[in-house]
């Protein structure tokens, strides 16, 4: 399976999660992972969206990403925003190097970015383990405060443990 068909796969199972809960259950914090499920979803998405939105020129600097409140407060917001992105990931957008521009300074002050060589399809595959690193964290949040939410069998968890989960069964 390409890294792309993943990225599509790991944001439908996110969207269809969010899509079964209100924007209240979306964007209250819950005490047991100290931030909403629409907080973490808005990271998700905003990752992505800095990457497609800047690709094109070159480089990627995931600082940049514009931090819509909506996003985290409308499931709708939400919704949208992930299929704006599969509709990129359809594309199937070609491999092209790129230069991801970090800042790991602790700073108040931004400091220079340092350069690093990457890849579109490597910053795709960033992207989805990131996600799912989010969701398995608010995976823990949706089962506690929500369990109605169907969630998918592999949603929160990387396709190695998924493998290794069935290999064990």
């Amino acid at each position: 399976m390409s890294i792309i068909t993943t990225a599509q796969y790991i944001l439908e199972d996110l969207q269809t999660a969010i899509e079964q809960l209100s924007d209240e259950q979306f964007s209250t914090p819950n005490t047991l992972i100290n931030a909403s499920v629409g907080q973490h979803s808005r990271h998700i998405i905003e990752f992505f969206q800095c990457l497609e939105e800047q690709a094109p020129e070159g480089s990627i600097c995931y600082d940049l990403r514009e931090r819509k409140r909506e996003i985290e407060t409308s499931t709708e917001a939400a919704s949208l925003a992930i299929d704006e992105i599969l509709a990129w990931l359809q594309t199937e957008p070609q491999e092209q190097e790129l230069q991801l521009l970090v800042d790991h300074s602790l700073a108040k002050e931004e400091q220079e970015k340092s350069p690093i060589q990457s890849s579109l399809h490597r910053e795709i595959a960033f992207n989805v383990e990131h996600a799912i690193h989010h969701m398995a964290i608010f995976k823990i949040s949706l089962k506690y405060a929500y369990p109605q939410v169907e969630l998918a069998e592999t949603f929160g968890l990387a396709p190695s443990t998924y493998r290794h989960q069935q290999r064990q069964n």
